[in-house]
């Protein structure tokens, strides 16, 4: 088991380092095919006693008001997000970039500003004491899957690891896998 950014795991793929992985889904591609899982609506992670806390939802409007803390490029989370500002019209003030989702909760629970992130990314945010709230119009949402490589048939372990998490995920949308 490798614990890597989306971007290692497809590439790791691709160089036969390993035979599958559980990750965002990369688009189209002619080496590889996607079985998605489920979809994963990004939230906004916010420090404890920020006044976008007392909103239910959270409109982008309001989140360009405040100190934006974000990945680093060239993640693929960082591109999503600046595609859809660019599509939008929409700017944030980015006050910090860094590399992993860790340390951006990190830099959030110390006030520093506030984030999006992938929904998958709350139990962590929440253990360092960072608050999150839904993420509204336009809303972001990547599906999360196996992806592994095109016309290669899986061994018998990693095929076990598939059924597994088939038998653990109720919204597969593929049983091709």
């Amino acid at each position: 088991v490798h614990d890597v950014i989306a971007e290692d795991t497809i590439a790791m793929v691709r160089a036969g380092r390993v035979e599958l992985a559980v990750t965002f889904d990369p688009g189209e591609c002619d080496d590889l095919t996607f079985y998605p899982l489920f979809s994963d609506n990004f939230i906004v992670a916010l420090p404890e006693h920020h006044p976008l806390l007392s909103c239910k939802n959270i409109y982008w409007q309001a989140i360009a008001q405040y100190p934006f803390i974000a990945l680093q490029k060239p993640s693929s989370i960082r591109e999503l997000i600046d595609k859809t500002i660019i599509a939008n019209k929409l700017q944030l003030t980015i006050a910090f970039e860094a590399h992993q989702l860790a340390t951006i909760g990190k830099m959030i629970a110390e006030q520093l500003g506030i984030s999006i992130m992938p929904s998958l990314c709350k139990p962590q945010l929440q253990s360092q004491g960072v608050l999150c709230r839904p993420l509204k119009s336009p809303l972001i949402s990547r599906r999360v899957g196996i992806v592994k490589k095109r016309r290669i048939p899986l061994s018998t372990t990693a095929q076990a690891l598939v059924n597994i998490i088939k038998a653990h995920s109720k919204n597969i949308m593929d049983e091709n896998l």
